[in-house]
């Protein structure tokens, strides 16, 4: 009760101050220097994890789109590979690929990635640092609430904004590392012939799906894992905080400033990456499954029903032709790239925050 009359006493100042004219959107939004570092941090971790991922994307793609109760066209090396893949699984298709494709063909769309990757990356981080510091402003300090509360809501808010924007790129990405177009201006033509401006976000829904609910349980475990084992006081999880308590700013004070308080090492930060990568990424796996088929699906020409028809006729089709174990196909995979994908990622973000001068 406490924390709820404290809550509602700062929504009502907040509301005060507007009617007041005392309130302005600038005192809520981060300050330049703070975006800056958040898109140059995020940014350069977008393409170390692009460079090293895309093989894996790829990889992925291609095993989820194999069909066991499909025959093998000729000319496809995803198909080729098919009858193969019961008895010799990724190694197979990995060999297959490089034998018809050739070494290139495993980044086949990394340019489209880091096109999109690092534009929408900057923009996730940038939506989640200030909704975060938002609600820190509006929850008491240190409650339940703001440890729980806060990271669920901005990571999912943030994920909506960022997937919503960049939901065309996503789409072209997942259709090359199929093997269906060929580079960026290629394939967005190819979908747009098919389906016109429409179907360039015609796999927006089950993204979201999958990746609100993964941003939210993500984020939860990512910040619950830092705060834990920083308090740990295990060697190597924490390091001294971004500026000493004698800098303090007199208006907000060091307990309300993150920069005075013991900072999770990078070794902390990669750990909690790891573990937050694969909850989610389990948890939400059946989602990536529906949401690749989909997007590969709307490409193709004799497909004319609506966005929400083709949602449901692919759940129901991976249902009918192999069970709901289908739903999990590439898992293996999807783990092998989101494990090292958020752990390097969030390790090279917070590497440039902390060099930068602002807190991880």
């Amino acid at each position: 009760r406490q924390q709820h009359r404290q809550i509602a006493r700062r929504v009502s100042m907040s509301l005060r101050q507007m009617s007041e004219g005392t309130w302005h959107l600038r005192d809520t939004l981060p300050s330049r220097r703070k975006v800056a570092t958040q898109i140059a941090a995020s940014g350069a971790g977008s393409v170390v994890v692009g460079l090293i991922l895309t093989p894996i994307q790829v990889l992925k793609v291609r095993w989820q789109m194999i069909s066991e109760a499909q025959p093998a066209p000729t000319g496809s090396t995803a198909a080729n590979v098919a009858g193969v893949r019961s008895q010799f699984g990724v190694a197979s298709l990995a060999r297959s690929i490089l034998r018809e494709e050739g070494l290139l063909a495993f980044w086949r769309g990394f340019g489209t990635a880091i096109v999109m990757q690092a534009p929408s990356t900057a923009v996730y981080m940038v939506c989640y640092e200030a909704l975060k510091a938002s609600m820190h402003r509006i929850l008491p300090a240190n409650s339940t609430s703001q440890e729980y509360v806060t990271p669920v809501v901005a990571g999912s808010l943030g994920r909506v904004v960022a997937a919503s924007v960049f939901a065309p790129l996503e789409l072209v990405r997942t259709n090359q590392a199929a093997g269906r177009g060929g580079n960026l201006y290629d394939t967005t033509l190819m979908i747009l012939r098919n389906r016109g401006f429409g179907g360039l976000y015609a796999g927006l829904v089950p993204t979201l799906y999958r990746d609100v609910p993964f941003s939210a349980l993500y984020w939860l475990v990512f910040e619950q894992g830092k705060r834990a084992l920083v308090a740990s006081e295990m060697p190597g999880m924490a390091t001294p905080p971004v500026l000493h308590a004698s800098e303090a700013d007199t208006e907000r004070g060091a307990p309300d400033d993150p920069r005075f308080c013991p900072q999770p090492s990078t070794l902390a930060v990669f750990l909690s990456a790891a573990s937050a990568g694969t909850l989610a990424a389990v948890a939400t796996h059946p989602f990536d499954n529906i949401k690749t088929r989909m997007q590969v699906a709307i490409t193709d020409q004799k497909i004319s029903r609506g966005v929400e028809s083709i949602h449901g006729l692919t759940t129901m089709a991976i249902w009918r032709e192999m069970g709901p174990g289908l739903f999990f196909r590439g898992l293996g995979l999807r783990l092998m790239q989101i494990i090292p994908g958020a752990s390097f990622m969030m390790m090279t973000y917070s590497i440039v925050k902390r060099a930068l001068g602002e807190p991880v």
